[in-house]
């Protein structure tokens, strides 16, 4: 392969101490591990947030350098670390069709030895996931999951032999995954799937794959690299089980090698190493491979890796890349975009998240306006018919890690089906969850950490912490409140009230939520639980919108910023915000280039 041709991320590894013994004896090898992960269902060179071709994402923009990787001479193992069948509406049509799913069809005709299954790819539930893996011709791999029902689902280990020049190597490949699963997240309840933690069946599977004669064990993680938790990004603690000679991660949607993940003892972001273990993790939609070389010694006492290189390999922006020829795809996406186009209602006022990082946006205060609704109706002839209820909404297209500049643009016109994706792009029920004025402020105050500690009398200041995602900013319509970012962290909530009385800690209240809020929780044990609809929340929205007519004016303000004279903090959004659409106390900034703005917020507004 040219070095034009592909643009890297590449770091050789330290080699490892030579072997004692004759060097006359002694035999070498090498094999080629090639990883796709987190594709969310990308297959085509379609952006379905925006509804454009993508130059950049997709996996038909990586079939040229697979074949390429491939063909160089040295024998390869190419895996899937996990979240593949789900992520964007082609995935919701894909599932929901009766012929063969167009990524496994994919999987196959492109010869992947492994896949892992991820979170996401349970969110649809058991019965259509056994169905679009009956199809995939390799194995499937999670050793910490198993099916409720005590059926078929995946196994723990794979060995893919694979033969350079005149030896052959037995890769093992372990297949883990992510423990706090999105189970909840589809109405099936009680959960569908057991899951343990992948640390405590790692070892065992390692020390099987070697008795069954793995020469090399790979392990293939979903889940993402991060030494402060020790719950669900445990790639690091998996290096430091013994046997285990490579990793792929995922989950996380980070690069690495890559800047995205911090130095830190035992992890290298630079040369790709979790103590001293080659570790590679290729992103996110298909935007990347990941690839790791490694040279095998053999003296007589079996085989040893000797060397690694990791490296993410970034194909260039392609236009048009290579077709994909899955019978059926474009069919499908044709469908999809039929769907996405129909109009749901009318919207006489934009809706946009630019600012929805310093206020709430008229898009959350309908979704949990619709789940609220959702749920009185649900608690009609309960215990908990006259109960007071709130409702939780957060931004997801607000400048994502994915995507620095996807914001949600609507303006005034037909409100579609494609918008309400926009507005919140999962399959999540509702749930009404009883909570207690204590636990819903601990709520408040989780979300109001989205902001940096702001200095009084400073003016240049940064606002909005980059690593707080914006979903987890959630706003608990139903309330107001005054969030102050010069208080510390679980003090900076003020004045809730409920329909202007003051939320007392003892005084309980039914929250309209999804049951990602008690992510990894059985919901059929969780006592607080009320109810939980049939319906998805993009159904409850479009069922609202369809029932109240044309959107006609903007939100109140659910909460707003306390008043601090003399300050001022800057944040980052896109460049085609309308100003018109700000609070008061936003004045635009610097461009930032990438269709990025800075601007900055008075916190002198009362």
């Amino acid at each position: 392969m040219e070095e034009a041709a592909l643009l890297t991320r590449k770091e050789t590894l330290i080699p490892m101490p030579a072997f004692d013994g004759n060097d006359t004896d002694l035999r070498t090898a090498r094999v080629r591990l090639l990883q796709t992960t987190d594709l969310h269902m990308q297959i085509m060179p379609f952006d379905y947030n925006r509804l454009a071709p993508t130059q950049t994402s997709s996996l038909a923009h990586l079939l040229a350098p697979i074949a390429a990787l491939r063909n160089e001479g040295i024998p390869s193992v190419l895996v899937d670390t996990g979240d593949f069948l789900q992520g964007n509406a082609l995935a919701d049509a894909a599932i929901a069709s009766d012929g063969p799913h167009p990524m496994i069809t994919a999987f196959n005709d492109l010869g992947y030895d492994a896949v892992v299954l991820g979170n996401h790819d349970f969110d649809y539930g058991l019965s259509p996931l056994r169905t679009a893996l009956a199809r995939l011709t390799c194995p499937v791999l999670a050793a910490n999951v198993a099916a409720s029902d005590g059926g078929a689902l995946a196994v723990a280990t794979a060995i893919i032999p694979v033969r350079d020049q005149e030896e052959t190597i037995q890769v093992g490949l372990l297949g883990l995954t992510t423990t706090p699963p999105a189970t909840a997240c589809n109405p099936a309840n009680p959960p569908f799937v057991h899951f343990t933690d992948p640390l405590e069946v790692a070892q065992e599977n390692v020390d099987l794959l070697r008795s069954e004669g793995a020469d090399v064990v790979v392990a293939l993680c979903h889940f993402g690299i991060d030494p402060d938790v020790s719950r669900e990004n445990v790639a690091d603690k998996v290096a430091l089980i013994d046997g285990v000679d490579a990793i792929f991660t995922g989950h996380t949607h980070d690069d690495f090698p890559g800047e995205g993940i911090a130095q830190s003892p035992g992890i290298d972001p630079n040369r790709g190493r979790l103590h001293g273990v080659p570790c590679v993790m290729s992103g996110v939609f298909g935007r990347a491979i990941g690839k790791i070389d490694v040279s095998l010694s053999n003296d007589g006492g079996g085989w040893r890796v000797t060397d690694a290189t990791c490296e993410v390999v970034r194909p260039p922006a392609v236009a048009a890349p290579p077709t994909l020829k899955v019978a059926g795809l474009s069919k499908l996406h044709d469908a999809t975009l039929k769907v996405l186009r129909a109009p749901v209602t009318e919207t006489h006022v934009p809706l946009s998240t630019a600012f929805s990082m310093i206020a709430p946006d008229l898009g959350q205060l309908l979704l949990a306006n619709a789940r609220m609704d959702a749920i009185r109706t649900a608690l009609v002839g309960t215990p908990y018919a006259a109960a007071s209820i709130v409702g939780t909404a957060a931004p997801y297209q607000a400048g994502t890690k994915d995507d620095p500049n996807l914001f949600l643009n609507v303006q005034p016109g037909a409100l579609t089906k494609h918008d309400i994706q926009c507005i919140f792009p999962y399959k999540d029920p509702v749930i009404g969850l009883l909570q207690s004025g204590e636990e819903v402020v601990a709520w408040l105050e989780a979300s109001a950490r989205r902001f940096l500690p702001i200095k009084p009398g400073v003016h240049d200041q940064p606002l909005v912490d980059p690593a707080f995602a914006p979903y987890d900013f959630k706003t608990v319509f139903g309330l107001t409140y005054t969030i102050d970012p010069t208080c510390p962290f679980g003090a900076r909530v003020k004045d809730i009230r409920f329909q202007g009385t003051p939320v007392a800690p003892d005084q309980h209240y039914v929250v309209a939520t999804t049951p990602n809020h008690l992510r990894g929780q059985d919901l059929s044990k969780a006592k607080n639980v009320l109810c939980m609809t049939p319906q998805t929340s993009q159904d409850i929205l479009e069922s609202y919108l369809r029932s109240n007519g044309p959107v006609r004016h903007a939100p109140p303000s659910a909460w707003r910023f306390a008043s601090v004279p003399d300050t001022k903090a800057q944040f980052v959004s896109t460049s085609d915000a309308d100003l018109a659409l700000a609070p008061q106390g936003v004045i635009a900034g610097a461009m930032r280039g990438k269709g990025l703005q800075e601007f900055t917020y008075s916190f002198d507004v009362a």
